[in-house]
């Protein structure tokens, strides 16, 4: 299994084991990691993430439990499409004005391997490439402190020995990738990663690192995860996934507001929500969402896929008290997406 590592500067950290090149300064607004379990046994896992700031450039450190098969850009089209199925349903018993996702893609491109493998010390490098936006390292080793000391030569640094070693003891490959921006933005601007596609063989459950997530400079962190496969999926190794169904409010409040409470209240608890859990396209769909504290990320997220085809999903109703729904409800997808998805708190 893989799963993203997004690298920002460490005062500001949003996801697990977050780590820079030298001068990067980079504040995370959105994080989805989509993982698609093939009857193949290889796994497809897909990373989407918007960010405000500046850096010249910034990437990914991805710890791989498997033979790493491909590498490539991917649409962020699939990823909208996935959310706009899965996130909460908003239901007003009143007309308003909704807004819509985002609606960007980009272009795909496959990767090309750019050099030779070569070994470095301790540390080898099996391959090197770049997918068109990203060019990345594919490397192993046998000790934690030369693969530190790679990692920082290379510009990533701030990563803890003995998570490294963590992951190496499970046999884990480690994937870096950098990102090389085309031109000045505005430190202000929101801009969206071109989406990353790693495609690997793997056995047995997938594993999020959300271990990584304690060394994180921030107060707590914000994830969503896809999963498709043969059935509903399911959290373990200390985590927990609770089935929310419906969430009410009265007409004035914010049903985004709603959301980010729901949330960072199972995320207080080492948990995630169980947003939703349906047939989708001949597979089956899970998605969890959680805003967690820093503090309880004390091991890795590991999820298993059941052959359990339950079906659940989230619903936010706003209505006048006492009115139990009476009036026709106006329907609407929950805008998750882009500037919507900063926390706003009561």
């Amino acid at each position: 299994m893989i799963a993203l590592l997004a690298l920002f500067a460490p005062s500001a950290l949003a996801g697990p084991g977050l780590t820079h090149p030298e001068g990067a300064v980079v504040t995370p607004s959105t994080a989805e990691v989509v993982y698609e379990v093939k009857n193949t046994g290889e796994v497809h896992v897909t990373y989407a993430m918007t960010y405000t700031g500046e850096a010249n450039r910034f990437g990914w450190v991805i710890p791989v439990f498997g033979k790493v098969v491909s590498l490539h850009d991917a649409r962020i089209d699939d990823i909208v499409t996935l959310r706009e199925v899965s996130q909460p349903v908003v239901q007003r018993f009143e007309p308003f004005e909704g807004t819509d996702a985002c609606n960007c893609a980009s272009e795909v491109r496959e990767g090309v391997d750019t050099g030779e493998p070569r070994m470095l010390e301790d540390v080898h490098v099996i391959d090197r490439g770049y997918t068109g936006h990203y060019g990345y390292d594919i490397v192993t080793a046998n000790h934690a402190t030369g693969l530190a000391q790679w990692f920082e030569e290379k510009g990533f640094l701030s990563l803890a020995a003995e998570d490294l070693e963590h992951y190496i003891d499970l046999g884990a490959n480690f994937l870096t990738v950098t990102v090389l921006p085309t031109g000045e933005e505005p430190a202000e601007a929101e801009k969206a990663m071109p989406p990353l596609r790693v495609v690997y063989d793997g056995e047995g459950d997938l594993r999020y690192p959300a271990l990584l997530g304690s060394r994180s400079g921030g107060s707590e962190l914000t994830t969503t995860l896809y999963v498709l496969g043969g059935g509903l999926a399911e959290l373990g190794n200390g985590w927990t996934a609770q089935a929310v169904d419906t969430l009410r409010g009265g007409l004035d409040d914010d049903p985004v507001a709603i959301w980010q409470e729901t949330r960072a209240l199972a995320g207080a608890d080492k948990g995630f929500v169980l947003t939703y859990g349906k047939g989708y396209e001949g597979r089956y769909l899970t998605r969890f969402d959680t805003i967690a504290p820093v503090d309880v990320h004390d091991s890795d997220v590991v999820i298993h896929v059941s052959s359990d085809p339950g079906i659940h999903s989230t619903r936010i109703v706003l209505e006048e008290p006492g009115s139990e729904g009476g009036n026709a409800a106006i329907i609407l997808l929950l805008p998750l997406a882009g500037a919507a998805l900063r926390r706003r708190r009561a």
